[in-house]
């Protein structure tokens, strides 16, 4: 699983565009005042970290429950990877990015962040899109989009509520549709392998975690006492599994 990493926040004016190697990047802004018909299921993240349901009390941020997270370290950058699936042939699309300038939802972190490509924005600063000039046909444009952004070592620890936006013109009707989907750009200092609650060490408070998700190489699902999450990050050496391999590495770090 490839480990993201994304700084946002103060260059609201930078946009971020995924690279194709093209010389004009071609995704559109589009939103719901004119794309009103709402797609389900044709957007989704991929290549994420974990999942994460944070505490939005102290800041008041909207409650999304449950999302897939990007994790990145301060001063290193991350790749966001969305895929687009269910649409038909003749159907137009563009894909973005978007909520860079929302503060963090635990503690009301601002990111930092520049862009792996430089495109200029086409409306007020914190819309986050790109020009719409440039648009995708789906028997021939691309299924998959990675943006790659750097996280300025200046950015607070926080979790940050970004969105894939999917827009586009369907056409067998010709309506203008729209899809999103949330997620999370979580933004920590160095996280030592095992650290499994990320309070800066590895103790029996992370074994507890730990512990019940180990079944062998051939557990690549977790076991009845460990959720996904623990099992994601229990999973130290990224191979599906959580085995002797990813004990041995928790071992090193583990403190008591």
């Amino acid at each position: 699983m490839n480990r993201l990493s994304i700084g946002i926040g103060l260059l609201v004016g930078a946009l971020v565009v995924p690279s194709t190697g093209e010389a004009a990047p071609p995704w559109g802004s589009n939103c719901l005042s004119c794309h009103d018909v709402l797609t389900s299921d044709a957007l989704f993240t991929f290549d994420f970290d974990t999942i994460a349901d944070p505490d939005e009390t102290v800041t008041g941020a909207t409650d999304r429950g449950t999302l897939n997270v990007f994790r990145v370290v301060r001063g290193t950058s991350v790749t966001l990877s969305a895929q687009i699936t269910g649409l038909a042939d003749g159907d137009t699309y563009a894909v973005a990015l978007k909520r860079f300038g929302f503060a963090g939802v635990e503690n009301g972190g601002h990111l930092t962040y520049t862009g792996d490509c430089s495109w200029v924005q086409w409306r007020d600063p914190g819309d986050h899109f790109t020009d719409p000039a440039y648009r995708h046909a789906w028997e021939t444009g691309p299924s998959t989009f990675t943006f790659e952004i750097g996280v300025d070592a200046s950015t607070p620890n926080d979790y940050y509520d970004l969105v894939f936006a999917l827009a586009g013109k369907l056409a067998e009707t010709s309506d203008l549709y729209y899809a999103e989907e949330h997620f999370y750009l979580r933004v920590t200092d160095y996280i030592t392998p095992g650290d499994l609650d990320e309070d800066g060490d590895v103790d029996l408070f992370d074994y507890g975690m730990f512990g019940p998700c180990v079944a062998g190489p051939a557990g690549n699902d977790p076991q009845p006492d460990c959720d996904q999450q623990a099992f994601d990050a229990s999973d130290l050496d990224d191979d599906g599994d959580v085995d002797l391999l990813d004990f041995s590495r928790f071992t090193l770090n583990f403190t008591g």
